[in-house]
């Protein structure tokens, strides 16, 4: 062969390297593109407490009731003010209180929280009368009983 059959030759395949690398770029591109579209369509749904505050002595819901959630450290080298997660909401007239922490869930974790519950009547703070675990994106409910 001559010199210029193996130029030629050599130019013609870095030619249709060149096309089937930008091709392959080009697909390799065009599926990460429909990947990450595909994964971030999930839309993260609500993740809701709901604590419904019963009166023990006539099982009637308490309205008005200010029931508070918070999370307790599992290690005891934590200290009170490293807790993140505390938040209180009223009952309404059908002793329901609700609380939205949506907000502070992220797609792609496991698990959301175990809660401390305490519940304050007339004045007169019930504490830690249960502990309430709540599961990412659904509605968790919880049925406490008070003096």
């Amino acid at each position: 062969m001559s010199n210029a059959v193996l130029l030629i030759d050599n130019h013609v395949k870095m030619k249709i390297f060149n096309i089937l690398h930008k091709r392959s770029g080009l697909a390799l591109l065009t599926l990460a593109v429909i990947s990450l579209s595909l994964v971030s369509c999930r839309k993260e749904k609500d993740t809701i407490a709901r604590v419904t505050v019963i009166d023990e002595a006539s099982g009637l819901p308490v309205g008005g009731a200010t029931v508070t959630l918070y999370g307790e450290p599992s290690d005891t080298l934590y200290e009170a003010n490293e807790i993140y997660l505390r938040d209180s909401t009223d009952t309404d007239a059908s002793g329901v209180a609700t609380f939205n922490f949506s907000g502070y869930f992220e797609l792609g974790q496991a698990g959301f929280a175990v809660l401390t519950v305490d519940v304050t009547r007339s004045g007169v703070l019930n504490q830690s009368i249960a502990v309430m675990k709540v599961e990412e994106e659904i509605t968790n409910e919880l049925t406490v009983e008070v003096p």
